[in-house]
């Protein structure tokens, strides 16, 4: 993996396994007891991945309770094979969010924060009736209900991993009745489009190469703008070659998955000094980068449409945050 850059530490992976694995408020409650499986559930499906934290919040609002998650990559980035129940939202979905909340909690290493801090938003006035009542945090990679415990949260749990009822060797959910296929979850009408076209196959080929190919130019050219920021060449070798139509070696694609793992973990890192000044350049150039190896890796058997399209809208919502790179 690459080297950390001058002033930044890694996001602790397994740092919250000791004490805050077992925080926990004191009486036993329903709500709290539904949102913390819904945080296995999320890392059972994400259990892959390696580097994820899940956070679960569910508010008090007229309407009754409303469940939130969030995780701690990107804009709440949600991975491959992950869906999202359709009873709950994810937070950067929220519409009515300002940018700055969005630069400032992009990626930000414990997303029991992030769900604080949307609980904030709700309370200045976007929605004053909402009250954040129940946290539930995944107890890795940086997640911590440490934060939700002093700031007066009643309901709160760390979620550890040793602690999970759901069988290791258990399928994870999947799109159904109850289950949102991520990009449906974030972007709906992007979903309806790809999901109900009339248009023939070889079209909607051509449209997801035009933006798979704008993505990899924008990346690129993010990336190119961070001093020091490595860059895998199997990026570079992998597009070239579905560009000019080229098969893609057994040893390529690995190499491009390795590249997708490195760049996740450059990703996963912050800042020092705790100031919640928002993600680095190196960490979105990274979180780009990242996102760009899974959108190739799509093409080796498919197009996949849905899931090309998800990581395309991760980047094009970085770029609109941050135009200057």
């Amino acid at each position: 993996m690459a080297p950390i850059p001058p002033g930044a530490v890694s996001s602790g992976v397994g740092a919250a396994a000791g004490a805050d694995a077992a925080l926990r408020s004191s009486r036993p409650d329903p709500v709290l007891e539904k949102a913390s499986r819904l945080v296995y559930e999320l890392m059972h499906a994400s259990r892959m991945y390696g580097t994820i934290a899940w956070c679960v919040g569910v508010f008090e609002t007229h309407a009754g309770m409303e469940t939130m998650i969030v995780s701690n990559e990107g804009l709440g980035y949600v991975p491959p094979g992950v869906v999202v129940p359709r009873s709950a939202r994810v937070v950067f979905s929220d519409g009515r969010l300002p940018d700055s909340f969005a630069r400032q909690w992009f990626g930000h290493v414990n997303p029991a924060e992030t769900m604080l801090a949307y609980a904030g938003e709700l309370q200045n006035g976007i929605d004053r009736q909402a009250q954040l009542y129940a946290v539930a945090v995944s107890a890795y990679n940086g997640g911590s209900a440490a934060p939700a415990a002093s700031s007066g949260v009643p309901q709160y749990a760390s979620c550890a991993l040793f602690d999970s009822p759901i069988d290791p060797n258990s399928p994870a959910a999947v799109p159904d009745s109850r289950h949102l296929h991520r990009l449906e979850a974030t972007e709906p009408v992007e979903y309806q489009r790809w999901n109900g076209s009339a248009v023939g196959l070889d079209q909607q080929r051509a449209e997801l190469w035009q933006t798979t190919r704008e993505a990899f130019d924008d990346v690129m050219w993010r990336a190119a703008r961070v001093e020091a920021l490595p860059v895998s060449a199997a990026i570079t070798e992998v597009f070239e070659a579905l560009q000019n139509n080229v098969p893609v070696s057994a040893e390529q694609w690995l190499a491009l998955e390795m590249a997708r793992f490195d760049a996740t973990m450059q990703a996963s890192q912050v800042t020092i000094d705790g100031s919640h000044a928002g993600a680095s350049a190196w960490s979105r150039a990274s979180h780009n980068l990242a996102r760009l190896a899974e959108m190739l890796l799509m093409w080796r058997d498919g197009p996949h449409f849905l899931e090309i399209s998800y990581e395309a809208r991760q980047i094009a919502h970085e770029a609109r945050l941050w135009p200057e790179g």
